[in-house]
């Protein structure tokens, strides 16, 4: 087994917060059971804030995977504490 860390920071607005659903472009993608990450008992009203959000788990070895992020204005994905991505793509 491995054991993958991911880091992702995530900008969030709580405008975003309040949306119950999300959904795929891809019709062959699964519905996605993500929920919105946010510090507990912080102002989810303020301006400007940023998050970090970790999540440690271990895989049977694998040969690919989708990841989907979903963030207001901008990510860091890092996997095992290597840099694989910044975010949104730009248009």
């Amino acid at each position: 087994m491995a054991a993958f860390r991911l880091a992702i920071w995530l900008a969030l607005p709580a405008a975003l917060l309040a949306r119950p659903a999300f959904g795929s472009s891809n019709p062959a993608l699964p519905p996605l059971k993500a929920k919105w990450i946010w510090r507990l008992g912080q102002d989810v009203h303020a301006y400007n804030q940023t998050v970090i959000a970790r999540k440690q788990f271990k895989l049977e070895e694998i040969q690919n995977a989708t990841l989907r992020i979903t963030a207001d204005s901008f990510y860091r994905l890092s996997i095992n504490g290597r840099w694989v991505n910044d975010g949104p793509a730009r248009c």
